[in-house]
């Protein structure tokens, strides 16, 4: 039975058998390869793009600790330039204005008759702010150097308010003693 079997297997025909496949690996193998390497690319290309996103992603968040930091070590800055310019919401600068003028009064001892508030408009000297004329009147007359500690109180002040007109009139008429008139003061008043 194996001579049979023998005899149906020649040289010729292993050697087909065996070259044909062969070229079936080598095929194969070609399609494997190139299969394996076209998913190796599509892959690279992925890493590739989640590399620049980390890289990007760490840059921001670097540069937003870096922001944080300077916000954190200009903190008391900021505040102070927050208080500078007044919030018109609700109109509660006017509040604030109405008691450190009262506050400057009670310190000074000059006594404020009447303060009128201007209607809001736009800054001529800060692009983007609102700016308020008050008008001040006070009881007259006044020591020079009462008035003119309450007009350092006033320049002084957060929300910053300065001092834009200014009548004084002296009255002292040789009484060894400078006083003067004090019409009216108007002061500006810059808010968002």
């Amino acid at each position: 039975m194996v001579a049979k079997q023998a005899k149906g297997l020649t040289a010729v025909k292993l050697r087909l058998i065996l070259i044909s496949s062969m070229v079936a690996i080598f095929c194969l193998g070609g399609v494997l390869f190139w299969f394996l390497r076209s998913q190796l690319v599509e892959f690279a290309t992925k890493i590739q793009e989640i590399s620049v996103e980390a890289s990007t992603s760490n840059a921001n968040a670097t540069r937003l600790q870096s922001i944080e930091k300077i916000l954190k070590d200009n903190e008391s800055t900021i505040a102070k330039v927050a208080n500078i310019i007044g919030d018109s919401e609700d109109y509660q600068y006017q509040e604030k204005i109405l008691d450190d003028l009262a506050r400057y009064e009670e310190k000074t001892g000059v006594t404020i008759t009447s303060i009128d508030f201007g209607e809001a408009s736009d800054s001529s000297l800060v692009p983007g702010l609102k700016e308020v004329d008050i008008t001040i009147a006070l009881e007259n007359p006044i020591d020079y150097e009462t008035i003119l500690q309450f007009v350092r109180l006033t320049e002084s002040n957060l929300p910053k308010m300065q001092i834009s007109d200014l009548s004084l009139v002296n009255s002292s008429a040789g009484t060894g003693k400078v006083t003067i008139q004090f019409p009216s003061m108007v002061i500006k008043v810059f808010s968002r």
